[in-house]
């Protein structure tokens, strides 16, 4: 853990008491300075700790910007076209889908970290239609057309919750940054735990929802997207550190300096939707949306395109090629990013062809 973030954490814990898991989560992964996010180091793509759709390869946004355009045909072809994009990364998915399409964009990216939104701003320079924000708030109710979170909501932090002795407790953090169990912070966490046995824990996304909310409240006609691992059913125990070195289950060791995630419960997603209006689609796995978008086709052009490269001698044309069909494949292993759930609420359209 580094110094200065584990300062900062017992600061915190004079000061207020014990920290829910969720407070401690949200100060690793966002304290203003020492957060593993907010710090300005690079965390995705091959430079960082771990592997994104977006960075691996351009196919991602290639294959989603066909999606996006049916959802722009769906919405009456409107110029422009708003879409927002939220915690866009190092901007490979923004990059990827404008090059591809001639939609009328307005994109929006929204981007809470200074650092990170300076690299996207250069990455995305020579696009003219492109706009930041800090949060969802700076943005108009029914603005937006296309709303997207592509592997966002398992980065925001989780309250824990357990039951012993038939009671529901929440998990805290002391001062020696050891966890103990307390009340539970807010009356809505109590119903999440009706379904555990005795010991049992399971993870509560308050954050996840109440995003999703936001997220609806932008789109009076169009379609909200999440891109991210989940699950459906009753609350569970998914939560995980990430490094370089690898995963790892002690979650509040070395804090600021290791990704902490847990998966999405698509069930309370899915109802805070549907209570805002929307009809639901999915969870459906990324695979699947990825081929009816034309993963097939994608991979015949370059194949093609890699047998042209080796025909006519060219041949880092031709190890680009085959590098580009081998992260495809990665993209459509259900095994691996593959896997990956997406969810999507919609309203005011015609339901596009992808959902």
């Amino acid at each position: 853990m580094g110094l200065s973030l584990k300062r900062a954490l017992k600061r915190a814990i004079a000061e207020r008491g014990p920290l829910s898991f969720r407070d401690f989560m949200e100060l690793a992964l966002y304290h203003p300075e020492h957060g593993y996010y907010t710090s300005g180091a690079v965390r995705t793509g091959r430079a960082g700790h771990f592997m994104t759709s977006a960075e691996l390869d351009p196919s991602f946004g290639q294959l989603w910007s066909r999606g996006l355009e049916q959802v722009w045909k769906s919405c009456g072809r409107p110029d422009p076209f708003h879409v927002v994009e939220i915690g866009g990364g190092e901007g490979g998915f923004a990059a990827a889908i404008l090059e591809a399409t001639t939609v009328p964009f307005s994109y929006r990216l929204v981007e809470r970290v200074e650092e990170v939104e300076r690299r996207q701003r250069r990455r995305l320079s020579h696009f003219t239609s492109v706009s930041w924000s800090r949060s969802l708030d700076e943005i108009a109710p029914g603005s937006a057309h296309l709303v997207l979170a592509v592997e966002v909501l398992d980065n925001l932090p989780v309250h824990v919750i357990e039951r012993v002795g038939g009671v529901v407790r929440e998990i805290y953090v002391d001062e020696s940054l050891e966890e103990i169990p307390g009340t539970i912070s807010r009356p809505e966490l109590e119903s999440f735990g009706d379904h555990l046995g005795n010991s049992e824990r399971c993870e509560v996304g308050l954050d996840a929802i109440q995003m999703a909310i936001n997220m609806a409240g932008l789109v009076e006609r169009g379609v909200v997207g999440f891109i991210d691992y989940g699950y459906e059913g009753p609350g569970r125990q998914t939560l995980v550190s990430y490094s370089g070195a690898g995963p790892s289950t002690d979650l509040l060791a070395a804090a600021g300096e290791r990704d902490i995630t847990a998966h999405v419960n698509w069930d309370t997603i899915g109802f805070a939707l549907r209570e805002d209006g929307l009809k639901v689609s999915g969870p459906m796995p990324q695979a699947q949306v990825l081929r009816a978008l034309g993963a097939a086709e994608l991979d015949r052009r370059l194949r093609d395109s890699h047998a042209a490269a080796l025909a006519a001698g060219q041949g880092a044309n031709a190890v680009r090629a085959l590098s580009r069909r081998h992260a495809l494949r990665a993209l459509l292993d259900e095994g691996g990013l593959g896997g990956l759930q997406v969810v999507a609420g919609y309203r005011g359209i015609t339901r596009p062809p992808w959902l």
